[in-house]
């Protein structure tokens, strides 16, 4: 079995624009995030998911300057990125995470992982979201290829193109598996949409000065040392945009 993790990212971000590439950790933070991720012990390839657009144009020559492999698609539908991508490199499953999140536990990733591959079900769907028991920033997804192209098939409402999750999550076509947290840490947000949480973020990073290898319980650790930390991003709600997107949501021509 292929195992592929595809992190999706672009730096046409409404809120905080090229925030992929900024920096964290002196590294852009696309590339702190594939550092991190390929640590994984049970994935094959870590690949990016950009677009097309010439905005991305800047997005690529930093992934090319470190030899991050990458694939290119569409802008708007996601969906169709991802599947593209998938086939391209011939993946039998795949991991799913976003851009956004360069905090993501590669020991966590592997707990996924390995909880798939004990279902031996191409049916499954495996994450750590259908309760949000986890931290925002830890989001991490898993389904065959055979779900993903259901799904891409399949999906006709904008929300399900615009995102990957909708359409598999709930859907009785698949077996729905849930990681949840031995402790609630949903309250926790280490993702990066806002300067307040990029800010966050980097005093995290330096705060394990140029150690990778950390686990979530790590980061929990740190902050609970540190109450103020989690004082620079608390105004802000968990997925905005998808939760935009389901408000916006209108049926659309299948691919």
């Amino acid at each position: 079995m292929k195992i592929g993790i595809i992190i999706q990212a672009r730096t046409g971000s409404t809120r905080l624009p090229k925030k992929v590439i900024m920096e964290i950790g002196s590294m852009p933070m696309i590339v702190y995030m594939h550092k991190r991720v390929s640590l994984s012990s049970m994935a094959d390839e870590v690949l990016i998911a950009t677009t097309d657009s010439p905005s991305d144009d800047e997005l690529v020559k930093v992934l090319e300057e470190n030899s991050i492999p990458f694939f290119r698609g569409s802008e708007e539908d996601v969906l169709d990125r991802y599947y593209q991508a998938a086939k391209s490199k011939g993946y039998d499953a795949i991991v799913r995470l976003t851009g956004d999140c360069p905090l993501i536990d590669p020991e966590l990733i592997d707990k996924i992982i390995n909880r798939y591959k004990e279902e031996n079900d191409e049916k499954a769907y495996v994450s750590n979201i259908l309760t949000e028991t986890f931290p925002d920033g830890m989001d991490i997804d898993m389904f065959s290829f055979d779900a993903l192209k259901d799904a891409w098939n399949n999906a006709n409402l904008k929300s399900q193109r615009e995102h990957i999750r909708p359409y598999l999550k709930g859907n009785e076509k698949f077996k729905q598996i849930e990681i949840v947290s031995d402790k609630y840490l949903g309250n926790i947000r280490i993702t990066v949409d806002e300067p307040e949480d990029l800010k966050l973020i980097r005093k995290i990073v330096d705060k394990f000065n140029g150690e990778m290898n950390y686990t979530l319980a790590d980061i929990i650790d740190l902050l609970n040392n540190d109450s103020d930390l989690l004082s620079i991003n608390k105004n802000f709600e968990r997925d905005e945009g998808l939760k935009k997107s389901l408000a916006n949501d209108e049926e659309i021509n299948k691919v």
